[in-house]
């Protein structure tokens, strides 16, 4: 099974809950749409590491672990979201969904946006419920 797992807000507490959580989730491929600089100072905020390979799409994680589709090239503040992130966190899970959608990914687990952020990016919609519910015709 492979599993998508949206990176939420780059600026916000979803990089460390990402990283804090590595430990206790069941072994399956998991495919992280998001920035990579946010996860690597995840990694020195909690001094916990996962092991991590870049790929360019789904097809290309071809067994159990973790991989990183690099969404967006850019570093973010940490604690300061702002629209930017709010756009990015509209980017991952756009190309998250464009994945589930095409069947490349057989879940998808959403990290915390910040509402306020995305909706101040241009995203039309107010958080990952409605746009699921609307890019699955629900």
């Amino acid at each position: 099974m492979k599993v998508g797992i949206t990176l939420g807000d780059p600026s916000g507490i979803s990089p460390e809950i990402l990283v804090k959580s590595y430990k206790k989730i069941p072994d399956a491929v998991y495919i992280i749409y998001g920035s990579e600089d946010p996860i690597k100072r995840a990694f020195e905020i909690t001094d916990l590491k996962i092991p991590y390979r870049r790929v360019n799409s789904p097809e290309d994680a071809d067994k159990e672990g973790f991989y990183l589709i690099p969404v967006l090239d850019e570093d973010f503040i940490p604690g300061k979201p702002d629209f930017r992130s709010g756009r990015a966190s509209a980017l991952y899970l756009e190309k998250a969904v464009d994945h589930i959608l095409e069947k490349k990914i057989d879940a998808l687990v959403t990290l915390p946006i910040s509402k306020k952020h995305i909706m101040a990016s241009g995203f039309r919609f107010a958080g990952h419920t409605d746009y699921l519910a609307y890019r699955s015709g629900v």
